[in-house]
């Protein structure tokens, strides 16, 4: 025997929500947000990452069911920490670089009825009165890791090339994802 605990003798180890989402911008430079029918805020499209699920399949996933559009996300701009909030535990999130879609691509945008009421395209300033506080600073680096390096060419031997070396961290436990 090689010393390894059977994975039923194992402690418990802790739990981390896990969510990932895609930066799209329209030719104006514009953001978009969506606005989710079970909760505010707005929110980038997204969602949770499920058992056994790496977080680009996730956010492909999650595109397709809530705006309709199948399109594998590109390379990874950010990674996010939030602390626990209401007693939900901590997660993490994935923001990956969706592109820039053009008239035809927005305008086949369809909705998923059931969880989100609507869509805009909006500035970063205007991102802060929508979305919660931890996810304004997330994208704001997203725009800055994309502005300084627009091809991603740090690589990644398991998904999409990462766009610089950026975590943000958000310490308060006022939010969550």
């Amino acid at each position: 025997m090689n010393g390894a605990q059977e994975p039923s003798t194992l402690p418990a180890l802790p739990r981390k929500r896990v969510a990932a989402g895609a930066l799209f911008l329209n030719a104006a430079g514009k953001l978009l947000l969506v606005n989710p029918t079970y909760k505010p805020p707005w929110e980038i499209p997204g969602g949770m990452v499920e058992a056994d699920e790496a977080p680009l399949a996730a956010c492909r996933r999650e595109i397709q069911e809530e705006i309709g559009l199948t399109i594998t996300p590109g390379m990874l701009l950010s990674v996010g920490y939030l602390r626990s909030y209401n007693n939900r535990g901590d997660s993490v999130r994935f923001i990956f670089w969706g592109g820039v879609l053009d008239t035809t691509t927005i305008d086949s945008i369809q909705l998923q009825a059931s969880e989100l009421s609507e869509c805009r395209f909006v500035t970063i300033d205007e991102a802060a009165e929508l979305v919660r506080p931890s996810l304004h600073a997330q994208l704001t680096q997203c725009l800055q890791n994309l502005a300084a390096d627009p091809n991603g060419t740090m690589s990644n031997v398991h998904g999409p090339a990462v766009s610089g070396f950026n975590v943000y961290w958000e310490e308060t436990d006022s939010e969550e994802a």
